[in-house]
């Protein structure tokens, strides 16, 4: 409940933006206190400003469900995420325009959680779970509000994982849309995510963990089904779930395990439930179990005085034999020569040249994070497929919506920022910026319009910063993605960084180019350089991924030859079903790779994307979807 002291009052000071003044001591110390009366919302003008409470609070009873839903002055309650929920649904509403939410802030502030509170309260309270719509036919919420409730535990299971900051951190962005028709019936509802930290699955912080569904596998499934899809070892035997100390096992504690144990068995009651056959989920299983085998593969020479001939160790050939039986491969020595070997092109010839073992390495890596990303973005649009059984909803549909957007949060990591945290903190650099032309600048051109220009409105803008990351041809990103183009190397990208025609104060090089700082919005974090370069080229072998398409495995078949980046997510909304997604490209080149890569992949034997083309269209996508919607922010 809320605090005793805060009930049989009037909450008209519930608003921080009514104090005759206010900077960050005096808002810290409002939050500060309203945190020791368990009052975890604060209003500071249309944002509402939330503190993670690290513990149960008995705030989000049905009771105030429907005493928020009901509530149409602010200030007689306490501030509270409902409001926030109910008053974008009048919104809607009142002015037929769509909607959105941003949920914004660092790691582990409760992101996530917040989100699903709003997203509760719509699908619950909305009218349409009350009336019919004006066409006489019945509300379809109660069947849609049962769907969405099953996906969150599933978003979280593939797309979350425990961090140094954050034990069930989001490795991804979420765009929750409601459908609305012009009664306020709730019609249908989809999801769009967002760039999938997939380089975790390969190559995470070593006191990280992978994502959560790896560890559930082993948790929940039985002995004989592990067998059967060739996992015999234990769980930390496989190189991506292998804890830094060799001694410990994957799970930290028995209780951890149950609860992995739990999250499994959710897993088996609710992937029917969202409309997966048994083949897809045995489709699935096969999958996550062949990149944990192939990711297990390890190569030695032949020769050790030579680099030119490798071999698989005799562990290797096993994991490799079993995961052709779990995709559905008949040839072993095809994918054993896919792995060390490359074809390629030379005057008109096809030539066969051996793998160097970085190559062989790198080669087998990129493999196994396609492989993940073809899975999370199939079950995205199974999921969305299942949202629109049953509707009337078209992809052209126009009707207003309410979009709720759960982002990674700012990340500064002590001791070790990557390539994900810049890549994250620069997603999280233009939703600032986002959010101060909403608050601040539209203030400002409120007293402009109003006569009053000479009112001060101090903050401190975030455009210089946005500018340097992604401004061509010399913002981060750009020369980045020139050093690629160029073989370069990440210290000659910090060089070129610092080299820039119009330095920035923002960015100071450091480490002899090995690493840099930058000025954030939420202060200066320190960044390794280190595989930098070589994360965003993410070459995948052309001659790994044509063996692999000969898969029988659904996902691999319907979605692998389609591209899995999230911009090609985006773009389908859940179109493209298990049964009908790869129709129109397959066998065509991934999307991430097309036009001019394709005669590239011919005579070089590789498949040359780079992530920050994905990441840059997801980006576009994902703001040009909040700019055409009304914004209130939670922080």
């Amino acid at each position: 409940m809320f605090s005793d002291d805060l009930e049989n009052q009037t909450y008209k000071d519930e608003d921080l933006a009514d104090l005759e003044y206010l900077d960050n001591r005096i808002l810290l110390e409002e939050l500060m206190k309203r945190f020791n009366q368990h009052q975890p919302y604060t209003y500071v003008g249309d944002s509402l400003v939330a503190v993670n409470p690290c513990m149960p609070l008995d705030i989000y009873t049905e009771e105030l469900h429907d005493k928020y839903q009901n509530l149409h002055v602010r200030s007689s309650e306490p501030a509270h995420i409902f409001w926030v929920a109910a008053q974008v649904y009048r919104n809607l509403l009142t002015t037929g325009s769509s909607q959105c939410v941003v949920v914004g802030g660092d790691s582990g502030a409760g992101k996530t959680e917040s989100t699903k509170y709003i997203l509760h309260h719509l699908v619950r309270n909305g009218a349409a779970s009350k009336a019919t719509s004006s066409k006489g036919r019945e509300p379809l919420t109660p069947d849609i509000v049962g769907k969405i409730e099953k996906v969150n535990p599933l978003l979280e299971l593939f797309g979350n994982a425990s961090t140094v900051l954050n034990e069930n951190s989001s490795r991804f962005g979420k765009l929750v849309e409601l459908e609305y028709d012009d009664q306020g019936t709730l019609t249908t509802a989809r999801l769009e995510c967002f760039v999938l930290e997939k380089f975790r699955v390969t190559s995470r912080n070593p006191v990280e963990r992978n994502f959560h569904v790896f560890y559930a596998l082993f948790a929940g499934l039985s002995e004989q089904r592990l067998t059967d899809l060739g996992l015999d070892l234990p769980a930390e035997s496989y190189r991506i779930l292998a804890p830094r100390d060799q001694t410990e096992g994957a799970f930290r504690s028995q209780e951890e395990e149950e609860s992995y144990k739990a999250r499994c068995a959710q897993l088996n009651s609710t992937l029917p439930d969202v409309g997966f056959s048994q083949d897809e989920i045995d489709s699935l299983f096969k999958c996550l179990a062949a990149i944990l085998l192939i990711t297990n593969v390890e190569f030695e020479r032949w020769d050790p005085d030579h680099d030119e001939t490798l071999v698989l160790d005799s562990e290797g050939e096993l994991c490799l034999a079993n995961a052709v039986d779990v995709l559905g491969l008949e040839d072993v020595d095809e994918f054993r020569n896919s792995l060390l070997q490359v074809n390629m092109e030379v005057k008109g010839e096809r030539m066969v040249r051996q793998k160097t073992l970085r190559q062989a390495r790198d080669g087998r890596d990129a493999l196994a994070r396609e492989l993940y990303s073809v899975l999370f973005y199939g079950i995205i649009d199974k999921i969305n497929l299942n949202l629109r059984q049953g509707t009337s909803h078209t992809s052209s549909s126009r009707n207003p919506c309410i979009r709720l957007l759960d982002i990674s949060g700012f990340e500064n990591v002590e001791g070790h920022n990557g390539f994900e945290q810049f890549v994250i903190n620069s997603t999280n650099e233009k939703l600032h910026q986002f959010f101060l032309q909403h608050t601040f600048r539209k203030e400002l051109k409120e007293y402009e319009h109003e006569g009053l220009p000479g009112v001060d409105v101090d903050f401190t803008d975030n455009d210089d910063i946005v500018h340097l990351i992604f401004s061509k041809p010399e913002g981060l990103i750009p020369l980045l993605e020139d050093e690629i183009s160029t073989n370069g190397s990440d210290r000659g990208w910090v060089v070129k960084c610092g080299g820039r025609t119009n330095p920035s104060d923002n960015f100071t090089a450091i480490a002899a180019h090995t690493a840099f700082k930058l000025t954030h919005y939420a202060g200066q974090v320190e960044y390794t350089a280190e595989g930098f370069v070589t994360k965003n080229s993410d070459t995948l072998p052309h001659n790994l991924r044509e063996v692999v398409l000969r898969s029988e495995n659904t996902f691999i078949t319907e979605y692998f030859s389609m591209g899995s980046d999230a911009a090609a997510a985006l773009h389908r909304n859940g179109r493209a079903s298990m049964r009908k997604a790869s129709m129109s490209r397959r066998p065509g080149m991934p999307s991430a790779f097309a036009g001019k890569d394709r005669e590239l992949a011919k005579r070089t034997g590789k498949l040359t994307g780079r992530f920050t083309d994905q990441y840059l269209k997801s980006l576009s996508g994902m703001m040009t979807k909040l700019h055409t919607a009304t914004p209130v922010f939670v922080r």
